[in-house]
């Protein structure tokens, strides 16, 4: 009867002992669930959050080689190389195309709407008046837009738009309204001059044109092809040559043997023509330059416009589109510069200038 305490404290006391050890180890089991619950919560979690960090490296590696850091004929071709393989991409690229006729459309039309100059003959030019033609080359996007409103009478005008994301015109042509022409209208039926255009009327263009009034308008044209200003300091130089009109004899002046040649006297000298550029003094570039025509009495309308782009403007314009319209592929950039080195110079330099395989 004496044993019965000491067996039930003894139950009591191993009762005691397997709860403890049922909270310890229940406990520790607890302890080492939860970070591997978090961690494949953390491992998940990832992939759609992460971006992808290689294309975005491997994009400023491809502005670093395209500005050619190290200045050698080596560091020029891969230039051109990473530069072609990027256009290759972006030809084939619809997205691309479309924009960039729009991008071309949309740029010719707004300078041509311009109030603060005019361009010859561009005064009925619409959105869908324009033959639009756009392409890719290293310098980036390459659009035309030709205006040809009556190819009876006069020749087309043509815009050049050119740059990356944010494209400029580059340049205005009316090669028929130019003096070129004008002056030798003997050249039509010729390959460069195929249309019989007539001369134009120089009557009302008795006096040059006032050189300010020219200059306001050649920075305002400049203004409306690139976006930016132009810049202080630079050098402009316009010229309006004396011509003699064809068109008009005085009849004070008889040449002997042949009374219907046109003399140079006071009352047959015209100045249809100005011929303007904005040069930099320093470096000897010229920032803007083209030709004007007086249409009429102190009235000039542009019949060329042309500027360049900047060197590094060119050397990034690609791969500023390269950014806009590849990054959705994948990475791009990082095919791009798997594949520098493996086209030799000579291809690379047949390509950037158009060379022929021979």
């Amino acid at each position: 009867m004496k044993m019965k305490p000491l067996i039930s404290l003894t139950l009591v006391l191993a009762g005691i002992l397997v709860l403890v050890g049922i909270l310890i180890f229940g406990r520790r089991g607890a302890d080492t669930e939860t970070p591997v619950i978090e961690n494949k919560i953390v491992v998940t979690a990832q992939p759609t959050f992460r971006l992808p960090s290689s294309d975005a490296s491997s994009v400023l590696r491809l502005r670093e080689l395209a500005h050619n850091p190290s200045v050698s004929s080596a560091g020029a071709t891969a230039s051109y190389e990473l530069r072609l393989a990027v256009a290759d991409r972006l030809t084939t690229n619809e997205t691309f195309r479309r924009w960039a006729t729009n991008a071309v459309t949309t740029a010719a039309c707004n300078l041509a709407s311009r109030k603060e100059f005019h361009i010859h003959g561009a005064n009925l030019m619409n959105s869908n008046s324009l033959q639009i033609e756009v392409g890719v080359a290293i310098s980036g996007l390459r659009g035309e837009a030709v205006f040809d409103s009556d190819t009876n009478s006069r020749g087309p005008i043509t815009f050049v738009v050119e740059g990356g994301t944010n494209p400029t015109v580059t340049m205005v042509r009316d090669p028929y309204g130019m003096a070129t022409y004008q002056l030798n209208p003997s050249q039509a039926g010729s390959s460069s001059y195929p249309r019989h255009v007539a001369r134009m009327d120089w009557g009302e263009a008795t006096s040059p044109m006032d050189t300010s009034g020219v200059e306001a308008a050649a920075r305002a044209a400049y203004f409306a092809m690139t976006g930016a200003q132009m810049p202080d300091g630079l050098q402009a130089k316009i010229d309006a040559p004396t011509i003699t009109d064809p068109m008009v004899s005085d009849p004070s002046v008889q040449v002997t043997g042949n009374p219907n040649a046109t003399v140079a006297t006071v009352n047959n000298q015209r100045f249809p023509f100005v011929d303007f550029e904005f040069v930099n003094p320093a470096s000897g570039d010229r920032i803007l330059s083209g030709e004007m025509v007086q249409s009429s009495a102190g009235t000039g309308e542009f019949v060329e416009l042309f500027t360049t782009q900047s060197r590094f403007s060119v050397q990034n314009s690609i791969i500023d589109l390269g950014q806009m319209f590849l990054s959705p592929s994948g990475e791009w950039a990082q095919d791009v510069l798997s594949g520098l080195g493996t086209t030799s110079q000579e291809e690379v330099l047949k390509r950037v200038w158009k060379i022929p395989n021979r």
